[in-house]
């Protein structure tokens, strides 16, 4: 979503559109009120069965047309076995990604 961000110009958000599926949106700006945001068909990412995405409101993070970040993000994926393992991702400001 950030290099599409920069590369058409235009403000990319990753949305989460459902406990396991991402889905991005572009308008004008990260200001743009919800009917100004266009889904984006081409981005769509399905997690496995057994992972959920359990952290982070519907729209986890925004780029700006240069890329950058609206604020950090952060959201946490989760194995629904017995296991129960957690994976914490978090996107800064820059774009960095750090996963724990």
């Amino acid at each position: 979503a950030r290099v599409k961000a920069m590369s058409t110009t235009s403000a990319y958000r990753v949305t989460k559109t459902s406990r396991t599926t991402l889905g991005a949106d572009w308008a004008n700006n990260c200001n743009a009120t919800e009917n100004d945001w266009t889904p984006d068909p081409k981005f769509n990412v399905i997690l496995d069965d057994n992972i959920q995405i359990t952290g982070g409101n519907r729209t986890l993070v925004c780029f700006t047309s240069r890329g950058i970040a609206t604020e950090n993000a952060r959201l946490i994926l989760r194995e629904k076995d017995d296991r129960n393992k957690r994976v914490r991702i978090e996107v800064f400001l820059g774009g960095a990604v750090e996963i724990r």
